[in-house]
């Protein structure tokens, strides 16, 4: 492990959070955040899940344009990741969004909960039992400056060495989660934290969750890439499953995991 791999690792085990700013240049950001509000758009006119008013949220958003698969495999996450879990995570869910008031009739007439609301932990529990150590991790890209002023993520400082959940509505002493466009943020997700208030700023942000290779995906990743697979790199495929789903059968094979070559 090399020493910036090490410094973040140790951050993130100590403090439950790691910033590291300068990973993406301003014009990439600024072309990035251009295509999300595109998409967005675009997706509304599908009528398709886009989240609310006051947090609109991408969900695999490489499907419209592969080359956002570079938030999803990055040469500082993948060291990182490898180092906080193995060699065989995988990428559990990603999304991209934006914490901002946007006016639009589409959401008028849908009435959804907002998610990320109120105090909680994203940490695995089995019978109220916090799970430990945690595995499951998150790497955040910042495409715009991420500030209190425009919904900046709250969290309590070490709360992730807590083995119990925090009650949501409860007021507790908290940061916010600051960092400017091009950082990559490493979270453990086991530290408490809540979505900020909405602003009418812009504060698109990318969020991707890492966990070990046996944790199941949101989606089924493999048929969604399914016309592209044979493009994909190796380390691409097994971060969206295809060696850790379930064969049909005991004729296919009995052995969930399985190397790509």
């Amino acid at each position: 492990m090399d020493r910036k791999t090490k410094n973040i690792v140790t951050s993130v085990n100590k403090n439950g959070i790691a910033i590291v700013e300068n990973q993406f240049s301003k014009k990439v950001c600024k072309n990035f955040v251009n295509f999300f509000d595109d998409l967005l758009i675009k997706r509304i006119k599908k009528k398709e899940y886009v989240g609310t008013f006051d947090n609109q949220v991408l969900y695999n958003y490489f499907i419209e344009n592969k080359k956002t698969l570079i938030f999803v495999y990055h040469n500082l996450i993948n060291k990182v990741m490898k180092s906080l879990i193995d060699d065989d995570y995988v990428l559990t869910t990603p999304s991209a969004r934006n914490r901002r008031i946007f006016d639009h009739k589409y959401f008028k007439k849908k009435k959804i909960k907002s998610s990320g609301l109120g105090w909680h932990t994203d940490a695995k529990y089995v019978n109220g039992k916090k799970i430990k150590p945690n595995f499951s991790y998150m790497a955040i890209t910042v495409l715009e400056d991420t500030t209190k002023e425009n919904g900046a993520t709250c969290f309590v400082p070490n709360s992730h060495k807590l083995d119990y959940k925090p009650i949501r509505t409860k007021k507790y002493n908290f940061k916010y989660i600051e960092a400017p466009a091009g950082s990559i943020i490493f979270f453990d997700v086991a530290t408490w934290h809540q979505a900020g208030m909405p602003t009418n700023k812009s504060r698109w942000t990318i969020f991707n969750l890492y966990n070990p290779w046996f944790v199941k995906p949101y989606w089924q990743f493999n048929k969604m890439l399914n016309g592209s697979n044979k493009k994909l790199h190796p380390d691409l495929k097994q971060l969206f499953h295809f060696n850790t789903t379930p064969h049909l059968n005991q004729n296919e094979g009995i052995a969930t995991k399985t190397k790509i070559k």
